[in-house]
């Protein structure tokens, strides 16, 4: 014998069974997605505070290259002008650099690319400054060590010179467009803007550029 199916009176039903529980559960289940990621549902002093964090992160991703960069024109301008004739050394500090201006070398970044913006943040285009600065490292500044490197060995290159002068000031406007960018976030929310202070054509001795 089969048996009879369960019935239950109209209020005793299980939660489950009440066609009223299931639509509240289901508003308050959306409800608490749309606080959670709908960027205008945080606070000017959350936003504020998770920008500071990465602002930080994004400004510490890209500084070890820029070290490197700038190790490098050190040591190629001093073999340059004749102020040093330890091409040896010269060579090998562009040649331990160029990696920290690579992803495929520099877990910073790898960082950097792999940065995942926070919902709230969404409209502070950070986006467009990872991946500026991103440009800036590669293949831009890890070529220009490899075209220092190079003069090294050709002293008298005009396309090596070329290409570190067109590579820079391309960098240049990347770096500037991202400051600008990172200053415009930090006057909106109140936070100090972290200055990036990266490598420019300025920075380079005469023996470099001419």
């Amino acid at each position: 014998m089969r048996a009879s199916p369960t019935v239950f009176a109209p209020d005793k039903k299980p939660w489950y069974l009440r066609t009223w529980a299931i639509s509240v559960a289901v508003v308050i289940a959306l409800a608490i997605v749309v606080i959670s990621d709908y960027p205008r549902a945080a606070n000017k002093a959350d936003r504020a505070s998770v920008y500071a964090a990465l602002q930080t992160e994004i400004w510490g991703d890209v500084q070890s290259c820029n070290a490197s960069l700038n190790d490098t024109i050190i040591a190629v301008g001093e073999i340059l002008s004749h102020q040093s004739t330890d091409t040896v050394t010269a060579n090998e500090i562009a040649t331990t650099n160029e990696p920290n201006c690579n992803p495929s070398g520099s877990s910073d970044l790898l960082d950097l690319a792999s940065i995942n913006v926070p919902n709230l943040l969404v409209n502070y285009k950070i986006k467009t400054i990872v991946f500026d600065l991103d440009n800036w490292a590669f293949p831009n500044a890890a070529a220009i060590i490899n075209d220092l490197k190079g003069l090294l060995a050709h002293p008298n290159s005009a396309s090596l010179r070329a290409d570190i002068l067109q590579r820079q000031q391309l960098m240049d406007k990347l770096a500037s467009e991202s400051q600008a960018m990172m200053d415009a976030n930090s006057h909106t929310l109140g936070v100090p803007t972290k200055q990036l202070k990266l490598i420019s054509v300025k920075d380079y001795p005469a023996a470099i550029l001419g």
